[in-house]
């Protein structure tokens, strides 16, 4: 919605243009004569957009557009909280180019073969971005966001002990867990993303709690590395772009970008 409102003033002005026509406003084209002109003494603009704010609450829409647009209408909480799947059918085989609520087999039940785009998942890829949210950062929350990788047990230990260091250091701390997991951990804010393989319940709720780390000051935060099918690969994608794509081996304790390189 914001790159609808802000950064496309043209795509209003070309709508405006279109029914200017020597001159004068044609509106014929809507089923408004000349006669329903004359009686309008205002126009408004209604910008909708289907990408980043659709998946988060309207309190913080409101933050985000706060004294920019004169009307918010609140819909109530996303049933998905995902942007839409994007498929790009140029290709001999369908590929997809950010994953959503439309699965890849769902797609494949109608198309046949179906492939992922490698910038879905990775962050080395060297291809230029062909669809919104492909491969820069995205949804990040102020604080650093570290996605950790490993056996449930070895995750947790390595979650706990870095969290209590950062606490020693005066550093606000958060980890995002599944449900099973969640009571395992002593940071100081904890968010459920719901059940380990419940992919529709995490995808409502991850933009939610990623707004909610800001408000709660949380300065480091670590997520569990959830090994997603269906639609928990689209929650999967917006993680690893909320990251910037850092990953820690918990069973190493390094720090992999997925470009190979350890730190």
């Amino acid at each position: 919605m914001i790159k609808e409102i802000h950064e496309q003033p043209k795509a209003v002005a070309d709508t405006l243009h279109s029914v200017v026509k020597d001159g004068r406003a044609d509106l014929a084209d809507v089923g408004l004569t000349d006669e329903d002109v004359k009686k309008i003494s205002q126009i408004c603009i209604v910008a909708c957009g289907s990408a980043y704010h659709v998946g988060i609450a309207a309190q913080y829409v409101i933050e985000d557009l706060d004294g920019r647009v004169d009307l918010i209408i609140d819909g109530g909480q996303a049933q998905i909280g995902l942007e839409s799947t994007i498929v790009d059918f140029t290709e001999p085989e369908p590929v997809i180019l950010r994953p959503g609520y439309i699965t890849q087999d769902m797609i494949r039940e109608v198309a046949g073969q179906v492939q992922t785009d490698r910038t879905v998942m990775e962050a080395d890829s060297g291809q230029a971005p062909r669809a919104p949210g492909m491969k820069y950062r995205h949804y990040a929350p102020k604080g650093s966001l570290f996605l950790v990788q490993g056996a449930a047990d070895q995750v947790c230990a390595y979650i706990n002990e870095q969290t209590a260091l950062k606490r020693r250091q005066g550093v606000r701390t958060g980890v995002i867990a599944a449900q099973e997991t969640a009571e395992r951990y002593t940071a100081d804010v904890v968010k459920s993303m719901g059940k380990r393989h419940d992919g529709e319940t995490a995808a409502r709720e991850l933009f939610r709690i990623l707004r909610e780390f800001d408000e709660e000051n949380a300065e480091f935060i670590y997520a569990e590395f959830f090994e997603g099918q269906g639609v928990g690969e689209a929650v999967m994608n917006r993680l690893l772009k909320a990251a910037g794509h850092q990953i820690i081996q918990a069973d190493t304790d390094k720090k992999q970008d997925q470009k190979g390189e350890r730190t």
